[in-house]
């Protein structure tokens, strides 16, 4: 069967021997048979491990004492038609009308925090991205304290403010020709940024391989981006970088 744990009784025997019982039945057996008062042992209850989950906007969560787990998926489609003229015939030159379906993003994720709520990590994959280009953000948080954060791995060059919000949290899915044109994208590397003054002042300062996503780099010229913003009207608005 199981071992027992032992309890140890230093100078407990009648000439001042030290007793190993094991277990606390053995204790109140031995003052029985010794004529010795009873005792009161008081037992320290096992703290259970507390997990639990909860679903809303279609986020689950899973989250225990001391790690939490949250996982989603979005898919986009999109349908594009092109009217040269309005017959939706062949135009003049030969050109003719036409209209597509596809799948821009299709995403799945998953983030949460280990051993304490200032270290968190972020995964996300594209399933429509084709190839060995799947993974979007691989990175791990470390936060010290709330107004300071150290992120590495693969995520969103700190450059142009539509580009580090998210689509799922603009007013339009696709983002602009300008955004598009100058966006340094997602990248490996190490960032620092943070927030001072009520969340009014936010700053970024972070090194990058500069060859785009899942791309290591032999080049020992990082590219180096950094952010300032201020926020005068608008105090905690702020989101930490997605």
């Amino acid at each position: 069967g199981e071992m027992g744990k032992s309890i140890t009784r230093v100078g407990a025997g009648p000439q001042g021997e030290t007793i190993v019982f094991d277990s606390e039945e053995a204790i109140h057996l031995y003052n029985f048979k010794h004529d010795l008062p009873g005792e009161v042992i008081t037992r320290t209850e096992e703290k259970k491990p507390v997990m639990n989950w909860s679903w809303k906007d279609g986020k689950t969560t899973f989250e225990g004492d001391r790690a939490a787990l949250t996982i989603s998926n979005r898919v986009q489609v999109r349908y594009t038609l092109l009217d040269v003229d309005n017959d939706f015939t062949n135009a003049p030159g030969g050109v003719e009308d036409s209209q597509s379906i596809d799948i821009p993003r299709a995403r799945f994720w998953a983030q949460g925090r280990i051993y304490y709520p200032g270290l968190t990590y972020m995964l996300q994959f594209d399933v429509v991205g084709g190839g060995g280009d799947l993974l979007r953000d691989g990175y791990i948080d470390y936060l010290p304290i709330p107004a300071i954060g150290i992120r590495g791995g693969q995520f969103k060059v700190p450059f142009a403010r539509q580009e580090m919000t998210s689509s799922g949290r603009q007013q339009f899915v696709d983002r602009s020709l300008a955004t598009n044109a100058m966006r340094q994208e997602r990248q490996p590397g190490a960032m620092l940024y943070g927030t001072q003054l009520d969340q009014k002042i936010e700053y970024y300062l972070g090194a990058f391989n500069g060859t785009g996503r899942n791309k290591s780099s032999t080049d020992t010229s990082p590219l180096i981006a950094t952010r300032f913003v201020f926020n005068p009207a608008h105090p905690g608005v702020y989101h930490r970088p997605s």
